[in-house]
This record gives structure tokens, C-alpha cells and sequence, in this order.
């Protein structure tokens, strides 16, 4: 099969990085068995069909082994679709199979070491998985029908989806013998990797000592997180662990200490394993090892203030103009503390202007604050200098 077949919408793309690239862009035949052409590199979202105008013919897609990404709606609205067969160099995949009412059965190859999102129907009940995963999201295999937004739902019926995605997940990978939980975490014994925290019950965690990698989002706490879930604040890593993946404890504001029991120069962390974190800088420098004493920063802020302020700088970088009443309602209700005050924001305003660089100006005209630069980031490393 060549790249010129008039069934396909195939785009060339010279990249001085990664080469000439070849990206399918829409499949126009209307054959059962597609395979999509030897070469193609990239698949791009909705190539057969969308929510307008679904898909009712193609029942099985053969995907070659020069593919190396697909993104996440490329399968979507295929509504007679049966079967996927998968490109065997694939390293990583998140696909949202909404629409796919047909599909009942998906194999994920062994060259899969990421998993994102993988949305599906409820009759998706079959899937398989490699056993090199070094990293996966908690609730990536949720049902679509499951969807809730947390604004819309009550705090029950929020904290009630958010425990059934993860037990979801938990269901899929655990037909594969080499994903189990220990201790409190999801380990792939075979890549020996802790992927994601099971125990949302308490405070204080150790890591299994068969872990010898931390994974990416490992203990992420920035995203679906239950309003009954414990934060972390307390973490011991055995000496057999020697790397610490990137964004492995982003958004963990409530974490205050960590302790590795191996020597500092055996651990390998990423620059940014603790992006986000409050009381850490994002390189994970102020980890407690075996040979190292803990750091006493001059300035420490605590957790509390660091929500409050990203909740308020969130708020004005959204260009409505919040005056104090305004950033008051928003934080009380969002940090759900009724007792916040006027005079804690006011102090908090004046913290961000002086004490992080904040550009803030107050409009009369429009009766609200604004940043003069709109382009500012809040740095809470400044917490702790350089």
C-alpha cells in the first residue's frame, strides 16, 4: 500500500529535529477493513468521523509499525468498529474511543511504556496490557457515561466517580499478573516502577521496597482529587529506589517531608519531580537523604497562604477585574473556609505585589485588580531564592 492511495488525506511535514514526518489527516473510503498506509508517522484526531457525522462503515484498523503517534480522537464516532490493531513501536498512547459502541476487546502492545487517558464505552470491557508500563494515569480507563464535572456534581456523587475511574484502572491492569498493589501503590513488578497512589487514606506513605523508579504523576495531586481524599504529607523512599520521574509529586502543597534512606548522589531525580510543590523546589534539592541534613529556609510559607495565593492570581489573570469582595467569595468558597477575612486578602495582595513581583494594579474605572503584565507567572520559588 502506498502513501498516494486515494483513501487518504496524507499531509508531508519536514521537521529539522525528527525528519519529514507523514500525517494521516482523513480517511475518504468507505471499505470495512482499513489499513492505513505503510509510512504514515502521525494520526490525527477524527480521520474517520466525528459527533456530527460518525463513522458507520469501518469495522477493523490496521495501524503499521512506522506510526509512532496517535492522538487522542483519531477513533472516535467509529460506531461499527470491532478491532484495532496497533503499531508495535508505539511507546506511548491516550485515545478517547467515545462513540465506538462496537468495541469490546483492545490489545496494547508491549512497546506501550505510557498510558494516558483511555476513555471508552461501557461495552469496552476487554483490555490487555503490556507489561512495560512506566507510566499511567490512575483514572485512565473510565467509562465515558461516568463522566462528572466537579462543579456540577455534590461532594458524594463526585468523591463516588473519582473512587469507581480509579478502581476502573486498577481492574484493567491488575489481569496482568506484573501490576499489583503494594503498600499502598500501584507497581509494575516487572519495570519495577511505583505508577500511581492507591491509598488515599492516609497522611504519611513509604514505598514499596521492590521500587526502584518513582513514575511521572506518581503522586500528581493536581487533578481528580476527591474532597474526602487525605493529601500527602509525609513520604519515606527506600534506598532501592534510584529515580524519581518528572512531575512524580506535582501540585503535593500539603507534602512537608520527604526522606530517602539511600545516599543523596544514588538518586536521580528530575528537574522538575516536585513541580508545584509548596514547601519543595521543583528539582526535589531539599529531599532528606541518609547523608544529608534538612535545609531550614529562611522564609517558609505556609500551605494555606500558597492556595490562597494561586487560587487569587488564577482569578485575576482571568481578566475580570475581581475586586477584594470578589477574590473573598472566590476563595472562601473554593478553600471552603468561611471564616477567611477582608484584611487576609488584602494581606494576601500586598504579599503578591511585594513579595513575589506580582505587576498588580487596581483600575478604578473598573473597579478591580489586574496584573500590567499579563504574561507574569507565579514563581513560588521565590519562596526559597535561587
Amino acid at each position: 500500500m502506498k502513501l498516494n492511495n486515494p483513501d487518504f488525506i496524507i499531509k508531508e511535514d519536514i521537521d529539522l529535529e525528527y525528519g519529514t514526518e507523514y500525517i494521516l489527516r482523513r480517511y475518504k473510503g468507505n471499505g470495512g477493513v482499513v489499513e492505513i498506509p505503510e509510512g504514515v508517522t502521525q494520526i490525527e484526531n477524527n480521520i474517520f468521523g466525528d459527533d456530527i457525522e460518525p463513522n458507520k462503515t469501518v469495522t477493523k484498523i490496521i495501524i503499521p509499525d512506522s506510526v509512532n503517534d496517535i492522538e487522542m480522537d483519531a477513533f472516535s464516532y467509529c460506531e461499527k468498529l470491532t478491532e484495532i490493531i496497533f503499531s508495535k513501536n508505539l511507546k506511548s498512547i491516550s485515545l478517547d474511543l467515545r462513540g465506538c459502541f462496537s468495541l469490546k476487546e483492545v490489545v496494547i502492545p508491549d512497546s506501550v511504556t505510557s498510558i494516558g487517558y483511555f476513555h471508552r464505552e461501557k461495552n469496552l470491557t476487554e483490555i490487555y496490557i503490556g507489561s512495560n508500563l512506566i507510566e499511567v494515569d490512575e483514572s485512565a480507563f473510565s467509562f465515558i457515561s461516568d463522566d462528572t464535572d466537579e462543579d456540577e456534581a455534590d461532594e458524594t456523587t463526585y468523591n463516588e466517580v473519582i473512587q469507581k475511574d480509579r478502581n476502573d484502572t486498577i481492574a484493567v491492569l491488575s489481569q496482568n499478573p506484573v501490576y499489583r498493589i503494594i503498600d499502598g501503590f500501584m507497581v509494575n513488578k516487572n519495570t519495577k516502577t511505583a505508577l500511581f497512589r492507591t491509598d488515599y487514606t492516609n497522611s504519611e506513605l513509604r514505598i514499596p521496597d521492590i521500587v526502584e523508579t518513582i513514575g511521572s504523576h506518581c503522586i500528581s495531586e493536581s487533578c481528580l482529587f476527591g474532597k474526602k481524599d487525605t493529601f500527602l504529607e509525609k513520604l519515606i523512599i527506600p534506598a532501592s529506589v534510584r529515580k524519581i520521574n518528572s512531575w512524580a509529586f506535582e501540585e503535593c502543597d500539603e507534602l512537608e517531608s520527604v526522606i530517602y534512606e539511600g545516599l543523596r548522589n544514588d538518586l536521580k531525580m528530575s528537574e522538575n519531580a516536585f513541580e508545584g510543590c509548596a514547601l519543595f523546589r521543583k528539582n526535589g534539592c531539599d529531599v532528606i537523604c541518609k547523608d544529608t541534613k534538612p535545609e531550614h529556609s529562611k522564609k517558609r510559607t505556609t500551605n494555606s497562604m500558597i492556595r490562597r495565593l494561586k487560587l487569587i492570581n488564577l482569578l485575576i489573570k482571568g481578566n475580570t477585574f475581581p475586586n477584594t469582595d470578589d477574590i473573598l467569595d472566590y476563595c472562601r468558597k473554593r478553600l471552603e473556609d468561611p471564616e477567611l477575612s477582608k484584611t487576609t486578602i488584602s494581606r494576601s495582595l500586598a504579599l503578591l505585589r511585594d513579595e513575589f513581583g506580582a505587576p498588580l494594579e487596581y483600575d478604578r474605572l473598573e473597579n478591580g485588580y489586574y496584573y500590567t503584565d499579563k504574561t507574569y507567572v507565579l514563581d513560588f520559588e521565590t519562596i526559597y531564592g535561587k
